[in-house]
């Protein structure tokens, strides 16, 4: 019979503080992982490909430079699936804001 071998992980006994030198030089990093995102649902009428619809307005935002996530879904979409709960679409229907609406 062979036993397998163990690793033992443990704390370390010291009580690390926060290096501000670190925190400066990875300053970039901390910023993105804090800052908030944006995300952003377009309603189209006529959507042959949403991929390639949500790639498009993706590059379009990218010189903004900040954290978006676009989700791009047909007005036939929002209508079938707008009511029914538990869905992206009603969530968004229900808690998201909307910033222009075609007349």
């Amino acid at each position: 019979m062979t036993t397998n071998p163990q690793t033992i992980i443990r704390p370390s006994p010291k009580i690390s503080f926060l290096n501000a030198r670190e925190i400066w030089r990875y300053r970039e990093l901390l910023y993105m992982l804090a800052a908030r995102d944006i995300d952003l649902c377009v309603v189209e009428d006529a959507l042959p490909d949403k991929h390639a619809e949500a790639v498009r307005l993706r590059r379009a935002l990218s010189p903004l430079r900040i954290p978006v996530d676009v989700v791009v879904h047909s007005a036939r979409a929002v209508q079938e699936w707008g009511e029914v709960s538990g869905t992206l679409i009603n969530n968004i229907l229900r808690e998201g804001k909307g910033l222009y609406e075609k007349q």
